[in-house]
């Protein structure tokens, strides 16, 4: 049954990657149309957000059949679909350490996925088992030890350097892993339970665990934007994705013992690294990358800007012209030429558009500046 866990969730992170691409799609396309309706009323939006939705359904029937262990790596492989459709459908370019790092990813799930169906673990699919298995002192006795250690962040953070930014932002992305990792696990166990047993709903457990895991849900999405908002994402985003899966595995050994009996630990930690570096690398680039597109954006905002004004100063100069009460000299008018026929240098047909000063001079001239 892991096998098809595998390919349910390796075709979800296929169709999540792709229902992101449609909806990104959606919005350039009608960025370049200029259509001013909004988003979710379109058909490509609604096509890929329908997609993205099958995805999710496929993840969670995946979670009833793969081993936690497995799964906590191949939710990286949503990051090679997502580079490899955007290229083919959006026209968006990578980079030669972006494609060696989606590579690298690739890899350790590959050996992830070797390295764990060795160990399948103890997954008692009645809701009494899984009761049992989140009522474990280990997992109890891991959950506190976090929460302690989180409510101790917080005090000190508070009570010693509560106007420093930086210390906040790590400690909302600490918590924002810290309830990805317990999300995933509660949300494996509903999955197990739904799937896997009959006649589920008639336990009054099965709500509590999706009563919980729903209000995680809601916190994580809460916690994340506030690290967001006090950190950089380029820290942000990578260490809230390590701690979620490290503590997906930890999960999967104190409540489903996955890996006590594994034999090929080497080989599945490696994977593990290889997965979390590699991500890691892949958003840093990117991050760089709209950074750099930022940048050059702002220079030839710049640029634009100086060149405008350096226009507008010329057309300054060349549209003020001092004349006399008595219209240009001679001497002016041939050292002017005639680029204006009218009186002042503005046209009669034009005189209606002059919105500028106008200065006196010495020679009992005007100067328009337009």
């Amino acid at each position: 049954m892991w096998l098809l866990g595998v390919l349910c969730c390796t075709a979800g992170s296929f169709f999540i990657s792709l229902g992101l691409v449609l909806q990104k799609y959606s919005h350039l396309k009608d960025r370049g149309s200029g259509a001013g309706s909004s988003f979710y009323r379109k058909p490509w939006w609604i096509l890929g957000f329908s997609v993205y939705i099958a995805g999710q359904v496929l993840n969670f029937v995946a979670m009833a059949w793969a081993p936690q262990a497995m799964l906590s790596a191949l939710g990286a492989s949503s990051l090679v679909f997502l580079g490899i459709l955007g290229w083919i459908i959006l026209g968006e370019s990578m980079q030669p350490l972006e494609v060696c790092a989606l590579a690298c990813v690739v890899l350790g799930v590959i050996m992830v996925i070797l390295a764990v169906p060795e160990a399948p673990g103890i997954h008692n699919r009645s809701v009494h088992g899984v009761a049992g298995n989140l009522a474990e002192v280990d997992f109890i006795m891991a959950a506190v030890g976090f929460g302690a250690f989180i409510t101790a962040s917080w005090l000190s953070v508070v009570l010693v350097v509560p106007g420093l930014t930086a210390a906040r932002g790590m400690l909302w992305t600490l918590m924002t892993g810290v309830l990805a990792g317990y999300t995933f696990t509660l949300w494996k166990c509903v999955s197990m339970l739904l799937i896997g047993t009959r006649h589920t709903l008639v336990h009054w457990q099965i709500y509590i665990i999706v009563a919980i895991a729903s209000c995680m849900c809601v916190m994580q999405v809460h916690t994340l934007n506030i690290a967001l908002a006090l950190g950089s994402a380029k820290a942000v985003v990578p260490l809230t994705f390590s701690l979620g899966v490290l503590i997906q595995i930890l999960n999967a050994q104190v409540a489903f013992e996955e890996l006590s009996s594994m034999r090929r630990q080497a080989l599945f930690w490696i994977g593990v690294f290889l997965v979390l570096v590699s991500m890691a690398c892949i958003v840093q680039i990117q991050l760089s990358s709209e950074d750099e597109e930022a940048a050059l954006e702002d220079g030839d905002a710049t640029a634009a800007l100086k060149k405008g004004e350096a226009e507008e100063a010329s057309m300054k100069f060349g549209r003020s012209q001092t004349m006399g009460f008595s219209g240009p000299s001679p001497l002016r008018h041939a050292r002017l030429g005639r680029r204006h026929s009218s009186y002042f240098g503005i046209k009669n047909d034009n005189a209606a558009a002059c919105r500028g000063h106008v200065y006196p001079l010495p020679s009992s001239g005007l100067v328009v500046e337009v």
